[in-house]
């Protein structure tokens, strides 16, 4: 029998059903707590005597200019409702605060020095308000935006010649000073009470990262940790072996090994050419090929123990209290709280140091082990040598441990059995949400493929009995010849060498100091529309693209012909273009969409500057670029591919507590 689901997500982005709910939650959520804390601030002034307990007489305060208000506020006597307008404003425009994480992205920008760098970011805009304000001798951002309402100029905040961003401390700083001229006309006033109201923020929450594989009532550690670094470094010295003349395998020597794991902590990378002059052996090594060319080492510690940060005391830190010290700085919201910890406190370090260690912003991936697990394996790994698989064992734990061992009579959900592959346990909960409690695959076609599964073999099972054997019919590439997959490994390589170039290119343009891959993604699309900057425009209505704007919300990565009839999400079905543009376009390929020169597109043009770009997406601007696609026999695109890959494995492992693992045969998908 065939049976069919859905793969969860919506056909016209590719984006998981998950993430529109979790969206459109969200929004709700915000409106709810803004509502919440206006009433709340209403409620106060009330008590207080400073707004109207009749909402009618109240409605009429907002004739009131809240602006000329506020500024009187700083030097005379307001009356009691004007004072309530003034300050109830200063409530619903209370400026920006972000976490401690937030903060750091930005310094770490800002503090590159880049002089080509072109487009302002958040911090750079908050310290130019700032600039303004006091240029223009206003005590406070109420004042500084009445003066610019009476020379003609807005007020908001919209960007264009303004390009100033409120923080929260400009609106605090403006509370203070009202209070401390108002306190003597009200002195019986709970101003801390109205001061909490407006301010008050609520902590973000904590994100999950899930469960060890091992230690389950661990969380999973960042790859950053140098615990992680370092299990790392001693798990690929331990695997590296070498070739001899005739071509046989051999391990490295332990010398060879303790003194390759301790250059490995003491730089950042190595490759392997460097490895080569190390051991003083001209070695062709098994993790070496055309698409890797080095070792990663410790990056995490490379930084630390320079003297601009920790300096020396670095390495003079157990391993426990390094990795406390880098989670800390990875999961606190404010620096406060890092500098209050007793651990960051004993290190000794002057003012400098302090702002630098906590402008650090380290990658936020997370691997599937605890730090307290890789801690307990690295003494076997680093000075017995031994692999990752024996250093587990010597834990008395097999290293495909599975909470599971015992077959059931039927599938239980996932999630109890595939704990190396969830996320977002919640072991204390009960078995009434079984999701809740024992996590899920984040990606939302396998997590729907993998309970449709265990539906349909417990329906089997309840039929005809547990299944003595079991075919998997997995999916894979059909065999490339040697020539095909060489060609492959230099195009990855080539593409690893672009992507780094594009990151560097990406920082200087925006300031934006850890890119991720869409914004690589983007830069690439970007460069493919011209040869210079004043070549990149839109590929519709032809004006320039600058680089200052390509990370902007103006800009957009456009699927050329539409995702949602043709499935095509790679590189050849995109570009970039003005979002305007985009929904000009709508859900129609581009002859559609412009060949009748709608106001402001010239097909002409157009099909002028679609010759232009490369690897023939031109024809995809034809009128029967969607032939191909209406017969339906276009195939799997890479995302489903990836997808049923991903089921395949997946499934055989979790099958495998229903029946005997060498039961369970895989037939390669050819």
């Amino acid at each position: 029998g065939v049976r069919i689901f859905s793969d969860g997500r919506n056909p016209k982005d590719n984006q998981p059903l998950a993430l529109q709910r979790r969206m459109a939650r969200g929004l709700r959520r915000q409106n709810d707590r803004r509502k919440f804390r206006r009433s709340r601030i209403v409620n106060i002034l009330v008590q207080n005597g400073f707004f109207p307990s009749d909402i009618a007489v109240r409605e009429k305060l907002k004739n009131l200019d809240p602006y000329v208000l506020r500024t009187k506020a700083l030097d005379e006597k307001l009356e009691p409702y004007e004072l309530g307008r003034a300050v109830f404003h200063l409530g619903t425009r209370r400026g920006f605060q972000s976490n401690r994480l937030c903060n750091t992205e930005e310094q770490t920008a800002t503090s590159s020095g880049d002089s080509k760098r072109t487009k302002l970011t958040q911090a750079d805009k908050i310290n130019k308000l700032t600039e303004d304000i006091e240029k223009s001798g206003c005590r406070t951002i109420g004042e500084y935006l009445h003066q610019r309402i009476q020379n003609g100029q807005v007020a908001r905040f919209k960007g264009g010649d303004f390009e100033g961003y409120p923080s929260r401390q400009h609106y605090k700083t403006e509370f203070q000073l009202i209070r401390a001229k108002q306190v003597q006309f009200y002195p019986d006033a709970d101003w801390q009470k109205i001061f909490d109201a407006i301010f008050t923020q609520r902590p973000l929450k904590e994100q999950e990262r899930g469960q060890c594989q091992f230690y389950t009532d661990e969380s999973r550690a960042y790859l950053c940790l140098p615990s992680a670094q370092q299990f790392r470094i001693a798990e690929e010295v331990n695997n590296l072996k070498y070739y001899d003349l005739s071509g046989i395998t051999h391990d490295l020597t332990d010398e060879q090994k303790d003194c390759l794991i301790n250059a490995l902590n003491e730089c950042k990378s190595k490759s392997f050419n460097s490895i080569r002059k190390l051991l003083k052996r001209d070695y062709k090594f098994n993790l070496e090929n055309g698409k890797r060319t080095e070792l990663k080492g410790n990056d995490t510690s490379c930084t630390l123990r320079k003297d601009e940060y920790i300096g020396k005391q670095w390495d003079e830190l157990p391993l426990e209290i390094q990795d406390e010290i880098v989670d800390l700085l990875m999961d606190s919201q404010s620096n406060e709280e890092i500098l209050e910890n007793d651990y960051f406190a004993h290190l000794n370090l002057n003012d400098e140091q302090k702002d630098k260690v906590l402008s650090l912003v380290f990658p936020k991936k997370v691997g599937r082990l605890s730090s307290k697990f890789m801690r307990d394996c690295l003494p076997f790994m680093q000075h017995r040598h031994l692999r990752y698989d024996e250093a587990v064992a010597e834990l008395g734990i097999h290293h495909s441990y599975n909470p599971i061992t015992e077959h059931q009579d039927s599938l239980p959900y996932y999630g109890k059995v595939l704990t190396s592959l969830v996320s977002k346990t919640h072991p204390e909960a009960d078995e009434s949400d079984v999701e809740y409690k024992y996590g899920k695959i984040a990606n939302p076609t396998v997590h729907i493929a993998l309970n449709q599964l265990r539906r349909v073999v417990n329906s089997i099972i309840g039929d005809y009995g547990k299944p003595e054997q079991i075919v998997v019919e997995l999916s894979r590439d059909i065999s490339d010849s040697a020539e095909k997959r060489a060609e492959t490994t230099k195009k990855q390589r080539e593409n690893e060498k672009e992507n780094s170039v594009a990151r560097e290119e990406i920082m200087k343009i925006s300031g934006i100091a850890n890119p991720s891959g869409w914004d690589i993604k983007k830069y690439k699309l970007w460069k493919e529309l011209g040869k210079d900057d004043v070549a990149r425009r839109c590929p519709y209505c032809g004006k320039v693209i600058p680089a200052n704007q390509l990370f902007s919300k103006e800009i957009e990565i456009e699927h050329i012909l539409p995702y949602s009839r043709t499935l095509l999400d790679s590189m050849g079905n995109l570009t970039v273009a003005h979002s305007t543009c985009n929904l000009a376009k709508g859900n129609r390929t581009p002859y559609e969409a412009f060949s009748g020169n709608p106001a402001g597109f010239d097909w002409t043009e157009i099909m002028g500057r679609a010759q232009n770009l490369p690897n023939g997406k031109g024809k995809l601007f034809n009128k029967d670029a969607m032939k191909p696609f209406e017969g339906g026999e276009n195939g799997f695109i890479e995302r489903q591919l990836n997808d049923n890959r991903y089921i395949s494995k997946a499934a055989r492992d979790y099958l495998a507590c229903i029946c005997p693992q060498n039961n369970i045969w895989g037939v390669p998908g050819k």
